[in-house]
């Protein structure tokens, strides 16, 4: 995102767990793609933090993790 756009808030219903969670079910990454950008948290800690990528970001973060 540059200077010049705001960070969206993201809604508590907008996101989803990854597939790899661990068994508990609280070791998790979450990801929410509902405002033309995608952003990542950690379970545990929702609310201290979001990493934001726009989509051309996430889509070569992605291809540079092999998924």
């Amino acid at each position: 995102m540059n200077a010049t756009t705001r960070r969206p808030t993201f809604s508590d219903d907008g996101w989803v767990r990854s597939s790899r969670c661990g068994p508990s079910g609280n070791n998790c990454v979450e990801l929410n793609g509902n405002h033309g950008v995608v952003g990542v948290r950690d379970s545990k800690s929702a609310g201290a933090g979001i990493l934001i990528f726009d989509r051309r970001e996430w889509a070569a973060f992605l291809a540079h993790t092999g998924h």
